[in-house]
């Protein structure tokens, strides 16, 4: 199959992670902004929302319903956003490095984390 590029967003520093929500609607884009900016697919990737952060996000993660997104980077700290309500709702403990990874599991009651230097994996509930 041919693979074709639709386009390209272009921001004013470095992206490191993009989200699109589960519904499709909103794709999140981060890195060393220190925000996290929120696009509307079917306005042609408008920028609708932007979520500050304290330093460069590295990994980011919808909630499956598209209420919240988490972040996490290089402030080595996993952030949880009302998108909605654009605020945080929930600031966990901070990490021996910078976060790589996040994802919340299928019905939103646990978020799991990981550090580019660790052998483990943090679980939240």
């Amino acid at each position: 199959a041919d693979c074709k590029c639709l386009g390209s967003i272009t921001f004013d520093d470095i992206v490191h992670v993009t989200a699109f929500s589960s519904s499709g609607a909103l794709l999140a884009v981060a890195g060393e902004t220190c925000s996290i900016d929120i696009l509307f697919v079917a306005g042609n990737f408008e920028k609708i929302l932007e979520l500050p952060t304290v330093a460069g996000v590295r990994c980011l993660a919808w909630s499956p319903d598209c209420s919240f997104i988490a972040s996490g980077g290089e402030d080595m700290q996993v952030l949880v956003w009302d998108v909605v309500a654009e605020q945080i709702v929930c600031q966990l403990p901070k990490q021996q490095d910078w976060l790589c990874s996040i994802s919340f599991n299928a019905d939103s009651s646990l978020l799991a984390s990981c550090a580019f230097e660790s052998r483990g994996v943090t679980v939240y509930p």
